[in-house]
Protein backbone atom coordinates (compact mmCIF):
# COMPACT_ATOMS: atom_id res chain seq x y z
CA UNK A 1 0.00 0.00 0.00
CA UNK A 2 1.37 3.38 -0.99
CA UNK A 3 2.23 5.91 1.67
CA UNK A 4 2.22 9.69 1.51
CA UNK A 5 5.31 11.17 -0.05
CA UNK A 6 6.65 13.17 2.87
CA UNK A 7 9.88 14.13 1.15
CA UNK A 8 8.56 15.79 -1.99
CA UNK A 9 8.60 19.29 -0.54
CA UNK A 10 12.08 18.82 0.89
CA UNK A 11 13.39 17.74 -2.49
CA UNK A 12 11.79 20.61 -4.37
CA UNK A 13 12.84 23.40 -2.02
CA UNK A 14 16.02 24.52 -0.37
CA UNK A 15 16.27 23.05 3.12
CA UNK A 16 16.36 25.13 6.29
CA UNK A 17 19.68 26.20 7.80
CA UNK A 18 20.91 25.81 11.38
CA UNK A 19 20.02 29.45 12.03
CA UNK A 20 16.47 28.94 10.73
CA UNK A 21 16.06 25.89 12.99
CA UNK A 22 17.22 27.94 15.99
CA UNK A 23 14.71 30.68 15.14
CA UNK A 24 11.88 28.13 14.88
CA UNK A 25 12.69 26.83 18.40
CA UNK A 26 13.01 30.32 19.88
CA UNK A 27 9.81 31.32 18.09
CA UNK A 28 7.93 28.49 19.80
CA UNK A 29 9.76 28.69 23.11
CA UNK A 30 9.86 32.38 24.04
CA UNK A 31 6.20 33.31 24.33
CA UNK A 32 4.25 35.70 26.55
CA UNK A 33 4.73 33.90 29.88
CA UNK A 34 7.78 35.96 30.82
CA UNK A 35 5.61 39.12 30.75
CA UNK A 36 3.18 37.76 33.38
CA UNK A 37 4.23 34.54 35.04
CA UNK A 38 7.31 35.71 36.94
CA UNK A 39 5.08 37.10 39.66
CA UNK A 40 4.24 33.53 40.77
CA UNK A 41 7.98 32.80 41.07
CA UNK A 42 8.42 35.97 43.15
CA UNK A 43 5.55 35.03 45.48
CA UNK A 44 6.80 31.46 45.92
CA UNK A 45 10.15 32.88 47.13
CA UNK A 46 8.56 35.49 49.43
CA UNK A 47 10.00 38.16 47.09
CA UNK A 48 13.54 37.23 48.13
CA UNK A 49 15.80 38.28 45.25
CA UNK A 50 18.43 35.63 45.90
CA UNK A 51 15.83 32.86 46.03
CA UNK A 52 14.22 34.10 42.80
CA UNK A 53 17.52 34.26 40.94
CA UNK A 54 18.70 30.86 42.21
CA UNK A 55 15.35 29.37 41.15
CA UNK A 56 15.90 30.50 37.56
CA UNK A 57 19.54 29.40 37.52
CA UNK A 58 18.60 26.01 38.97
CA UNK A 59 15.87 25.33 36.37
CA UNK A 60 18.02 26.71 33.53
CA UNK A 61 20.72 24.20 34.47
CA UNK A 62 18.20 21.32 34.42
CA UNK A 63 16.79 22.49 31.07
CA UNK A 64 20.22 22.74 29.44
CA UNK A 65 21.07 19.23 30.71
CA UNK A 66 17.83 18.07 29.09
CA UNK A 67 18.76 19.84 25.85
CA UNK A 68 22.11 18.00 25.84
CA UNK A 69 20.26 14.69 26.24
CA UNK A 70 17.90 15.46 23.37
CA UNK A 71 20.86 16.61 21.33
CA UNK A 72 22.15 13.02 21.51
CA UNK A 73 18.70 11.48 21.13
CA UNK A 74 18.06 13.47 17.94
CA UNK A 75 21.03 11.80 16.22
CA UNK A 76 19.33 8.38 16.21
CA UNK A 77 17.87 6.98 13.02
CA UNK A 78 14.09 6.97 12.70
CA UNK A 79 13.08 4.99 9.63
CA UNK A 80 9.90 5.46 7.67
CA UNK A 81 9.16 9.09 8.59
CA UNK A 82 11.77 11.51 9.87
CA UNK A 83 9.07 13.97 10.94
CA UNK A 84 7.85 11.60 13.67
CA UNK A 85 9.89 13.78 16.08
CA UNK A 86 9.42 12.99 19.77
CA UNK A 87 7.25 9.95 18.98
CA UNK A 88 9.92 8.42 16.73
CA UNK A 89 12.66 9.07 19.27
CA UNK A 90 10.53 7.66 22.12
CA UNK A 91 9.88 4.48 20.19
CA UNK A 92 13.59 3.89 19.71
CA UNK A 93 14.47 4.60 23.35
CA UNK A 94 11.31 3.71 25.35
CA UNK A 95 9.68 1.07 23.19
CA UNK A 96 6.85 0.55 20.74
CA UNK A 97 3.98 1.35 23.11
CA UNK A 98 5.36 4.73 24.19
CA UNK A 99 6.21 5.62 20.60
CA UNK A 100 2.69 4.85 19.43
CA UNK A 101 1.18 6.70 22.41
CA UNK A 102 3.20 9.86 21.66
CA UNK A 103 2.55 9.52 17.92
CA UNK A 104 -1.07 10.33 18.79
CA UNK A 105 -0.72 12.70 21.75
CA UNK A 106 2.08 14.88 20.29
CA UNK A 107 0.28 16.03 17.13
CA UNK A 108 -3.12 16.26 18.81
CA UNK A 109 -2.73 17.02 22.53
CA UNK A 110 0.50 19.00 22.29
CA UNK A 111 1.33 20.74 19.00
CA UNK A 112 -2.22 21.27 17.68
CA UNK A 113 -3.45 21.99 21.20
CA UNK A 114 -0.85 24.70 21.83
CA UNK A 115 -1.28 26.25 18.38
CA UNK A 116 -5.02 26.49 19.02
CA UNK A 117 -4.90 27.69 22.65
CA UNK A 118 -2.05 30.19 22.18
CA UNK A 119 -4.07 31.92 19.45
CA UNK A 120 -6.36 33.19 22.23
CA UNK A 121 -3.40 34.71 24.09
CA UNK A 122 -2.21 36.36 20.87
CA UNK A 123 -5.68 37.87 20.42
CA UNK A 124 -5.66 39.10 24.02
CA UNK A 125 -2.29 40.78 23.51
CA UNK A 126 -3.57 42.42 20.31
CA UNK A 127 -6.76 43.75 21.92
CA UNK A 128 -4.71 44.96 24.90
CA UNK A 129 -3.20 47.56 22.57
CA UNK A 130 -6.63 49.14 22.02
CA UNK A 131 -7.17 51.78 24.72
CA UNK A 132 -10.74 52.52 25.79
CA UNK A 133 -9.98 54.84 28.72
CA UNK A 134 -6.50 56.37 28.96
CA UNK A 135 -6.94 57.77 32.44
CA UNK A 136 -7.94 54.41 33.90
CA UNK A 137 -5.74 52.33 31.59
CA UNK A 138 -8.76 50.35 30.41
CA UNK A 139 -8.21 48.29 27.24
CA UNK A 140 -10.38 46.18 24.98
CA UNK A 141 -8.73 43.01 26.30
CA UNK A 142 -10.46 43.27 29.67
CA UNK A 143 -13.69 44.91 28.50
CA UNK A 144 -14.73 43.06 25.36
CA UNK A 145 -16.71 39.86 25.90
CA UNK A 146 -14.23 37.04 25.44
CA UNK A 147 -16.29 35.67 22.54
CA UNK A 148 -15.01 38.51 20.35
CA UNK A 149 -11.44 37.82 21.41
CA UNK A 150 -11.93 34.13 20.56
CA UNK A 151 -13.01 35.13 17.03
CA UNK A 152 -9.87 37.27 16.64
CA UNK A 153 -7.76 34.38 17.87
CA UNK A 154 -9.32 32.00 15.37
CA UNK A 155 -8.62 34.54 12.64
CA UNK A 156 -4.93 34.69 13.65
CA UNK A 157 -4.75 30.89 13.70
CA UNK A 158 -6.37 30.65 10.26
CA UNK A 159 -3.83 33.07 8.78
CA UNK A 160 -0.83 31.19 10.20
CA UNK A 161 -2.14 27.74 9.31
CA UNK A 162 -2.65 28.98 5.74
CA UNK A 163 0.88 30.41 5.59
CA UNK A 164 2.47 27.18 6.79
CA UNK A 165 0.20 25.06 4.60
CA UNK A 166 1.42 26.71 1.43
CA UNK A 167 5.08 27.29 2.33
CA UNK A 168 7.24 26.08 5.20
CA UNK A 169 9.88 28.63 4.14
CA UNK A 170 7.40 31.49 4.53
CA UNK A 171 6.45 30.15 7.96
CA UNK A 172 10.13 29.95 8.89
CA UNK A 173 10.54 33.57 7.80
CA UNK A 174 7.70 34.56 10.12
CA UNK A 175 9.44 32.69 12.96
CA UNK A 176 12.73 34.44 12.20
CA UNK A 177 11.39 38.00 12.11
CA UNK A 178 8.99 37.65 15.04
CA UNK A 179 11.86 36.24 17.10
CA UNK A 180 13.95 39.31 16.32
CA UNK A 181 11.05 41.65 17.07
CA UNK A 182 10.26 40.08 20.45
CA UNK A 183 13.82 40.76 21.64
CA UNK A 184 13.35 44.55 21.47
CA UNK A 185 10.96 44.93 24.44
CA UNK A 186 12.72 42.20 26.38
CA UNK A 187 16.11 43.89 26.13
CA UNK A 188 14.46 47.27 26.80
CA UNK A 189 13.09 45.89 30.08
CA UNK A 190 16.53 44.45 30.90
CA UNK A 191 18.34 47.75 30.31
CA UNK A 192 15.73 49.95 32.03
CA UNK A 193 15.37 47.56 34.94
CA UNK A 194 19.07 47.35 35.68
CA UNK A 195 19.77 51.06 35.08
CA UNK A 196 16.81 52.58 36.96
CA UNK A 197 16.96 49.85 39.59
CA UNK A 198 20.49 50.83 40.58
CA UNK A 199 19.54 54.51 40.56
CA UNK A 200 16.61 53.70 42.86
CA UNK A 201 18.99 52.47 45.54
CA UNK A 202 17.72 49.89 48.02
CA UNK A 203 14.14 49.55 46.73
CA UNK A 204 14.58 46.13 45.16
CA UNK A 205 13.94 42.47 45.90
CA UNK A 206 17.49 41.93 47.10
CA UNK A 207 16.35 44.11 50.02
CA UNK A 208 12.69 43.16 49.95
CA UNK A 209 11.71 44.67 53.32
CA UNK A 210 11.35 47.93 51.40
CA UNK A 211 8.85 46.47 48.91
CA UNK A 212 5.19 46.75 50.00
CA UNK A 213 4.13 43.63 48.07
CA UNK A 214 6.71 41.56 49.91
CA UNK A 215 4.85 42.03 53.18
CA UNK A 216 8.08 42.75 55.01
CA UNK A 217 9.41 39.28 54.20
CA UNK A 218 12.93 38.61 53.05
CA UNK A 219 13.12 34.84 53.53
CA UNK A 220 15.40 32.64 51.48
CA UNK A 221 13.91 29.16 51.40
CA UNK A 222 14.79 25.97 49.46
CA UNK A 223 11.06 25.18 49.54
CA UNK A 224 10.38 28.42 47.65
CA UNK A 225 12.86 27.36 44.97
CA UNK A 226 11.13 23.99 44.53
CA UNK A 227 7.69 25.65 44.35
CA UNK A 228 9.03 27.96 41.63
CA UNK A 229 10.25 25.18 39.35
CA UNK A 230 6.96 24.36 37.53
CA UNK A 231 6.26 27.98 36.59
CA UNK A 232 9.82 28.46 35.30
CA UNK A 233 9.87 25.19 33.35
CA UNK A 234 6.73 26.30 31.50
CA UNK A 235 8.84 29.11 30.03
CA UNK A 236 11.10 26.58 28.31
CA UNK A 237 8.41 24.28 26.98
CA UNK A 238 8.05 23.78 23.24
CA UNK A 239 11.67 23.29 22.23
CA UNK A 240 11.05 19.92 20.55
CA UNK A 241 8.86 21.30 17.75
CA UNK A 242 11.93 21.21 15.52
CA UNK A 243 11.74 17.40 15.58
CA UNK A 244 8.51 17.60 13.57
CA UNK A 245 10.24 19.23 10.58
CA UNK A 246 13.38 17.08 10.51
CA UNK A 247 13.31 16.40 6.78
CA UNK A 248 13.05 20.15 6.09
CA UNK A 249 16.35 20.92 7.87
CA UNK A 250 19.72 20.74 6.14
CA UNK A 251 22.12 18.19 7.70
CA UNK A 252 19.54 17.43 10.40
CA UNK A 253 21.72 14.98 12.36
CA UNK A 254 24.16 17.78 13.05
CA UNK A 255 21.92 20.86 13.04
CA UNK A 256 18.99 19.69 15.18
CA UNK A 257 21.12 18.88 18.27
CA UNK A 258 22.99 22.17 17.85
CA UNK A 259 19.77 24.12 17.33
CA UNK A 260 18.20 22.66 20.49
CA UNK A 261 21.24 23.41 22.65
CA UNK A 262 21.91 26.92 21.29
CA UNK A 263 18.25 27.98 21.39
CA UNK A 264 17.71 26.71 24.94
CA UNK A 265 20.92 28.26 26.25
CA UNK A 266 20.04 31.59 24.64
CA UNK A 267 16.48 31.52 25.99
CA UNK A 268 17.78 30.75 29.48
CA UNK A 269 20.27 33.64 29.24
CA UNK A 270 17.55 36.13 28.21
CA UNK A 271 15.08 34.93 30.85
CA UNK A 272 17.67 35.21 33.62
CA UNK A 273 18.62 38.74 32.52
CA UNK A 274 14.96 39.81 32.53
CA UNK A 275 14.43 38.31 35.97
CA UNK A 276 17.56 40.04 37.30
CA UNK A 277 16.29 43.38 35.96
CA UNK A 278 12.89 42.87 37.60
CA UNK A 279 14.53 41.91 40.91
CA UNK A 280 16.69 45.05 40.88
CA UNK A 281 13.76 47.24 39.86
CA UNK A 282 11.47 45.67 42.45
CA UNK A 283 8.65 44.43 40.18
CA UNK A 284 7.43 40.99 39.16
CA UNK A 285 5.36 42.02 36.17
CA UNK A 286 6.65 43.59 32.95
CA UNK A 287 3.68 45.98 32.83
CA UNK A 288 4.75 47.57 36.13
CA UNK A 289 8.18 48.55 34.79
CA UNK A 290 7.18 51.91 33.32
CA UNK A 291 5.50 53.09 36.51
CA UNK A 292 8.46 51.93 38.56
CA UNK A 293 11.06 53.88 36.56
CA UNK A 294 9.34 57.14 37.45
CA UNK A 295 6.73 57.82 34.75
CA UNK A 296 3.93 59.63 36.63
CA UNK A 297 1.39 60.29 33.87
CA UNK A 298 -1.29 57.59 33.54
CA UNK A 299 -1.57 58.43 29.85
CA UNK A 300 2.14 57.83 29.29
CA UNK A 301 2.09 54.62 31.32
CA UNK A 302 -0.90 53.38 29.31
CA UNK A 303 0.85 54.27 26.05
CA UNK A 304 4.01 52.40 27.08
CA UNK A 305 1.99 49.37 28.16
CA UNK A 306 0.18 49.39 24.81
CA UNK A 307 3.52 49.34 23.00
CA UNK A 308 4.62 46.46 25.24
CA UNK A 309 1.36 44.64 24.44
CA UNK A 310 2.04 45.12 20.73
CA UNK A 311 5.39 43.38 21.08
CA UNK A 312 3.78 40.76 23.29
CA UNK A 313 1.38 40.11 20.42
CA UNK A 314 4.36 39.65 18.09
CA UNK A 315 5.85 37.13 20.54
CA UNK A 316 2.57 35.20 20.80
CA UNK A 317 2.13 35.41 17.03
CA UNK A 318 5.54 33.77 16.65
CA UNK A 319 4.60 30.97 19.07
CA UNK A 320 1.35 30.23 17.21
CA UNK A 321 3.28 30.23 13.92
CA UNK A 322 5.94 27.77 15.12
CA UNK A 323 3.34 25.51 16.72
CA UNK A 324 1.18 25.62 13.59
CA UNK A 325 4.13 24.64 11.41
CA UNK A 326 5.02 21.72 13.67
CA UNK A 327 1.37 20.66 14.10
CA UNK A 328 0.73 20.36 10.36
CA UNK A 329 3.86 18.28 9.79
CA UNK A 330 3.29 16.13 12.88
CA UNK A 331 -0.36 15.43 11.95
CA UNK A 332 0.74 14.52 8.42
CA UNK A 333 3.38 12.15 9.84
CA UNK A 334 0.74 10.43 11.99
CA UNK A 335 -1.43 9.88 8.91
CA UNK A 336 1.51 8.66 6.83
CA UNK A 337 2.31 6.06 9.50
CA UNK A 338 -1.37 5.06 9.71
CA UNK A 339 -1.24 5.80 13.43
CA UNK A 340 -4.51 7.76 13.44
CA UNK A 341 -7.96 6.30 12.95
CA UNK A 342 -9.34 6.85 9.42
CA UNK A 343 -5.85 7.49 7.99
CA UNK A 344 -6.80 5.68 4.76
CA UNK A 345 -9.82 7.93 4.31
CA UNK A 346 -7.71 11.04 4.99
CA UNK A 347 -5.07 9.93 2.45
CA UNK A 348 -7.79 9.35 -0.13
CA UNK A 349 -9.35 12.78 0.48
CA UNK A 350 -5.95 14.51 0.34
CA UNK A 351 -4.85 12.64 -2.81
CA UNK A 352 -1.68 11.60 -0.97
CA UNK A 353 -0.54 15.21 -0.36
CA UNK A 354 1.39 15.50 2.89
CA UNK A 355 0.27 18.97 4.02
CA UNK A 356 -3.34 18.42 2.96
CA UNK A 357 -3.60 15.34 5.18
CA UNK A 358 -2.07 17.31 8.06
CA UNK A 359 -4.59 20.13 7.52
CA UNK A 360 -7.55 17.74 7.56
CA UNK A 361 -6.47 16.27 10.90
CA UNK A 362 -5.78 19.73 12.35
CA UNK A 363 -9.27 20.96 11.40
CA UNK A 364 -10.95 18.01 13.15
CA UNK A 365 -8.77 18.49 16.23
CA UNK A 366 -9.50 22.24 16.28
CA UNK A 367 -13.23 21.57 16.30
CA UNK A 368 -12.74 19.34 19.36
CA UNK A 369 -10.74 22.03 21.18
CA UNK A 370 -13.26 24.71 20.29
CA UNK A 371 -16.04 22.70 21.92
CA UNK A 372 -14.01 21.71 25.02
CA UNK A 373 -11.96 24.89 25.62
CA UNK A 374 -13.20 27.96 23.78
CA UNK A 375 -16.94 27.37 24.18
CA UNK A 376 -16.76 27.01 28.01
CA UNK A 377 -14.48 30.07 28.09
CA UNK A 378 -17.05 32.09 26.15
CA UNK A 379 -19.86 30.96 28.46
CA UNK A 380 -17.89 31.75 31.65
CA UNK A 381 -16.21 34.85 30.15
CA UNK A 382 -12.72 33.92 31.33
CA UNK A 383 -9.40 32.77 29.87
CA UNK A 384 -8.51 30.78 33.00
CA UNK A 385 -9.65 27.45 31.56
CA UNK A 386 -7.44 27.80 28.47
CA UNK A 387 -4.46 29.00 30.51
CA UNK A 388 -4.90 26.19 33.04
CA UNK A 389 -5.24 23.55 30.33
CA UNK A 390 -2.00 24.67 28.65
CA UNK A 391 -0.15 24.52 31.98
CA UNK A 392 -1.57 21.08 32.68
CA UNK A 393 -0.64 19.66 29.28
CA UNK A 394 2.94 20.87 29.67
CA UNK A 395 3.23 19.02 32.99
CA UNK A 396 2.59 15.66 31.31
CA UNK A 397 5.46 16.29 28.93
CA UNK A 398 7.81 17.19 31.79
CA UNK A 399 7.54 13.55 32.91
CA UNK A 400 8.13 12.33 29.35
CA UNK A 401 11.22 14.55 28.97
CA UNK A 402 12.59 13.08 32.21
CA UNK A 403 11.92 9.50 31.08
CA UNK A 404 13.65 10.19 27.76
CA UNK A 405 16.70 11.49 29.63
CA UNK A 406 16.94 8.32 31.72
CA UNK A 407 16.41 6.16 28.62
CA UNK A 408 19.23 7.99 26.86
CA UNK A 409 21.58 7.23 29.78
CA UNK A 410 20.46 3.57 29.85
CA UNK A 411 21.25 3.32 26.15
CA UNK A 412 24.90 3.91 27.03
CA UNK A 413 24.80 0.52 28.80
CA UNK A 414 22.78 -1.42 26.22
CA UNK A 415 23.93 0.35 23.03
CA UNK A 416 20.55 -0.62 21.57
CA UNK A 417 20.19 2.63 19.64
CA UNK A 418 23.05 4.01 17.57
CA UNK A 419 23.69 7.68 18.39
CA UNK A 420 26.44 10.27 18.23
CA UNK A 421 27.59 10.27 21.86
CA UNK A 422 27.95 13.37 24.04
CA UNK A 423 30.62 13.54 26.74
CA UNK A 424 29.24 13.51 30.28
CA UNK A 425 25.80 12.43 29.03
CA UNK A 426 25.04 10.11 31.97
CA UNK A 427 25.46 12.94 34.48
CA UNK A 428 23.35 15.32 32.37
CA UNK A 429 20.65 12.65 31.99
CA UNK A 430 20.48 12.00 35.73
CA UNK A 431 20.09 15.72 36.53
CA UNK A 432 17.51 16.22 33.76
CA UNK A 433 15.55 13.06 34.58
CA UNK A 434 15.28 13.74 38.31
CA UNK A 435 14.48 17.44 37.72
CA UNK A 436 11.71 17.04 35.14
CA UNK A 437 10.02 14.00 36.67
CA UNK A 438 10.05 15.52 40.18
CA UNK A 439 8.45 18.75 38.97
CA UNK A 440 5.88 16.92 36.85
CA UNK A 441 4.85 14.56 39.64
CA UNK A 442 4.82 17.32 42.31
CA UNK A 443 2.63 19.64 40.28
CA UNK A 444 0.31 16.96 38.94
CA UNK A 445 -0.37 14.92 42.04
CA UNK A 446 0.47 17.12 45.00
CA UNK A 447 -1.11 20.31 43.68
CA UNK A 448 -4.23 18.83 42.08
CA UNK A 449 -4.83 15.80 44.27
CA UNK A 450 -3.63 16.44 47.81
CA UNK A 451 -4.15 20.21 47.80
CA UNK A 452 -7.45 19.80 45.97
CA UNK A 453 -8.66 17.96 49.07
CA UNK A 454 -6.89 19.91 51.82
CA UNK A 455 -6.89 23.43 50.34
CA UNK A 456 -9.68 23.37 47.77
CA UNK A 457 -10.67 27.01 48.39
CA UNK A 458 -7.23 28.48 47.68
CA UNK A 459 -7.06 30.45 44.40
CA UNK A 460 -5.07 29.29 41.39
CA UNK A 461 -2.80 31.63 39.43
CA UNK A 462 -4.28 30.91 36.00
CA UNK A 463 -5.49 33.57 33.61
CA UNK A 464 -3.88 36.41 31.69
CA UNK A 465 -5.83 39.47 30.55
CA UNK A 466 -9.50 38.54 30.61
CA UNK A 467 -11.38 37.36 33.69
CA UNK A 468 -14.90 38.01 34.89
CA UNK A 469 -14.35 39.26 38.50
CA UNK A 470 -17.39 37.35 39.80
CA UNK A 471 -16.12 34.09 38.29
CA UNK A 472 -12.51 34.79 39.26
CA UNK A 473 -13.39 34.73 42.96
CA UNK A 474 -14.90 31.26 42.63
CA UNK A 475 -12.10 29.71 40.54
CA UNK A 476 -9.98 27.89 43.12
CA UNK A 477 -7.82 24.77 43.36
CA UNK A 478 -10.98 22.66 43.43
CA UNK A 479 -12.04 23.94 40.01
CA UNK A 480 -8.44 23.83 38.85
CA UNK A 481 -8.20 20.14 39.74
CA UNK A 482 -11.33 19.51 37.64
CA UNK A 483 -9.59 21.08 34.63
CA UNK A 484 -6.45 19.05 35.36
CA UNK A 485 -8.21 15.69 35.59
CA UNK A 486 -10.30 16.40 32.48
CA UNK A 487 -7.04 17.10 30.61
CA UNK A 488 -5.57 13.90 32.05
CA UNK A 489 -8.58 11.95 30.82
CA UNK A 490 -8.14 13.38 27.30
CA UNK A 491 -4.38 12.84 27.33
CA UNK A 492 -4.75 9.15 28.18
CA UNK A 493 -8.19 8.47 26.71
CA UNK A 494 -7.72 9.84 23.20
CA UNK A 495 -4.82 7.47 22.28
CA UNK A 496 -6.67 4.48 23.77
CA UNK A 497 -9.89 5.40 21.97
CA UNK A 498 -7.98 5.89 18.73
CA UNK A 499 -6.45 2.40 18.93
CA UNK A 500 -9.80 0.86 19.88
CA UNK A 501 -11.42 2.41 16.80
CA UNK A 502 -8.59 1.15 14.58
CA UNK A 503 -8.96 -2.38 15.95
CA UNK A 504 -12.72 -2.19 15.49
CA UNK A 505 -12.39 -1.05 11.89
CA UNK A 506 -9.95 -3.88 11.18
CA UNK A 507 -12.41 -6.33 12.71
CA UNK A 508 -15.22 -5.21 10.42
CA UNK A 509 -12.98 -5.27 7.34
CA UNK A 510 -11.60 -8.66 8.41
CA UNK A 511 -8.02 -7.39 8.05
CA UNK A 512 -5.52 -8.41 10.71
CA UNK A 513 -4.59 -5.57 13.02
CA UNK A 514 -0.85 -4.87 12.90
CA UNK A 515 0.54 -2.53 15.58
CA UNK A 516 3.81 -2.01 13.75
CA UNK A 517 6.60 0.27 14.81
CA UNK A 518 6.85 3.81 13.54
CA UNK A 519 10.11 3.15 11.75
CA UNK A 520 8.64 0.29 9.70
CA UNK A 521 6.51 1.12 6.68
CA UNK A 522 2.84 0.25 6.74
CA UNK A 523 2.27 -3.39 5.89
CA UNK A 524 -0.93 -5.47 5.71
Amino acid sequence: MEAINTNNNANNHKKLSLFAAIMVIIGGDMGIGIYFKNISVFKANDYNGYGILISWLFVAFIVICNALCFGEIATCKVKGNENAGLAGWAERFLGRWMGRFLAITTPIMYLSFFAFSTSLFAAEALTNTIVLDQAKGTTAANQLPIGYIVLIGLGILTILISINFFSHHFGTGVAKYTSFAKFLPLFTIIIMGIFFGFIGGTSNFFNSQTIPDAGGKNTFSPTGILKSCPAIMFSFDGFLIVGSITNKINNSKRNIPLAILIAMAFSAFVYILITTAEIILGVGNAFEVFEKIGIKSNEWITACNCILSAFMFIAAFGVVNSMSMAALHSCAAAVDNRTLFASEWIIKKSNGREMTSGLIVFLFVSLFFFLTLFLPSIILNTDMIVDGATSTMAEFYFIIYGLMSFACAWNRKTNKVEVIKTKGLVVFAFISGIGFISVGVYTSFYEFFINAILKSNEPVSWGLLHNDPAWLKRFNIGWGSLVFWCCTLCFVGIPLTNDALIKLSYKFTKVKYNQRTLFDKYVI
